[in-house]
């Protein structure tokens, strides 16, 4: 993991050089709140993190009160205006409700974030807290990296709150500096999130907005999908179960499945495959696994896979009840997908 923190003018003059004598490896400034807010030490923290070698983050204070494409473009002109470069993160945090209730909240989040991605061409870091995202705030936002505080927990170990599966950025002190580190390696894996850093799509979505899908005995079923936020990148076919491009990727899938209607040691085979347009599998690459029920029944994986789709073929997961009885894959089942261009 790297060690990093984030200011603003609370913090005054910081001495980065210090700070990267000390390891540190990168830093997030405020650099604007609401529509009108320019922290004042943004412009100083923004060049020399660039001059000191740090990865360097800008991030927005929401304020939903206010028009979410406003506040997006206040915060573009004021980091455009200072300078991007590949490699620099940008971040919304999102702590305040301003009133407005949860569903609110995050579709105008989820709106900043959009335009955001669309200017400057990489997924906008979310931060926030965990009780704040448990109320609903954060909806629809769990394909952002995610920026959670949670500073009662050891650095590195946060909880997740949904929608978020996995995180990026942990907060795991405030005092007397918020301290951070990076859920990566090096700091070009961290800068992979930032301005021009990837050359790909990622599309999260969930099992029927938690409808359950039930399996015949002997049948095989595409899981039906919902996105949980907006694809912008226009590859969630419109069937509500695949992928569709119109080049070529490799695609990355990692699927959190829960079965039920099992016994004890029964088999089920998960599999992300190819198909063809009307709907038939391509054999030559099926990633196919088969697993067995607990002692109790029950059946909770993680299946992934990587296969190559271009042109018009599709990418969906797939599950095949072998049993005599009918099974039902939970509507609490989730997949992401990574999209590589090559």
């Amino acid at each position: 993991m790297l060690k990093g923190i984030d200011v603003s003018s609370y913090q005054g003059t910081v001495d980065w050089e210090a700070w990267r004598r000390k390891g540190l490896a990168f830093a997030v400034a405020k650099a604007t709140e609401g529509r009108t807010i320019r922290d004042s030490t943004f412009a100083r923290n923004w060049n020399e993190l660039r001059r000191v070698g740090l990865v360097r983050g800008a991030y927005h204070f929401a304020h939903p009160g206010n028009d979410a494409k406003a506040e997006a473009d206040f915060f573009l002109s004021t980091v455009r205006a200072r300078g991007l470069e590949t490699g620099d993160l940008v971040v919304l945090d999102l702590e305040r409700t301003d009133g407005r209730s949860a569903a609110y909240v995050s579709s105008w989040a989820r709106t900043w974030c959009s335009r955001v991605a669309k200017a400057v061409g990489c997924d906008p870091i979310v931060y926030t807290f965990l009780s704040f995202a448990q109320a609903g705030n954060c909806a629809g936002l769990g394909g952002h990296p995610l920026w959670i505080a949670d500073p009662s927990r050891t650095a590195g170990e946060p909880r997740v709150p949904a929608p978020w599966k996995h995180w990026l950025l942990h907060q795991y002190d405030v005092e007397p500096i918020d301290a951070d580190v990076a859920n990566v390696s090096t700091a070009a894996g961290l800068r992979a999130y930032g301005i021009g850093g990837r050359d790909d799509t990622a599309v999260v979505v969930s099992l029927g907005a938690g409808r359950d899908q039930n399996v015949a005995p002997g049948a095989t079923e595409s899981i039906e999908w919902h996105t949980e936020y907006t694809d912008r990148h226009g590859v969630h076919a419109a069937d509500d179960s695949s992928v569709i491009v119109d080049r070529s990727y490799w695609v990355v899938g990692d699927a959190l499945v829960r079965v039920s209607g099992l016994r004890p040691d029964d088999p089920v085979d998960i599999m992300w495959t190819r198909m063809t347009r009307d709907g038939t599998a391509v054999k030559d690459d099926a990633w196919r696994v088969t697993y067995r029920a607990d002692p109790t029944g029950g059946l909770t994986v993680s299946h992934s896979g990587q296969v190559g789709i271009a042109d018009d073929v599709r990418f969906r997961l797939r599950v095949h009840n072998p049993n005599p009885v009918p099974i039902t894959v939970s509507g609490s089942t989730t997949a992401r997908l990574t999209l590589l261009a090559y």
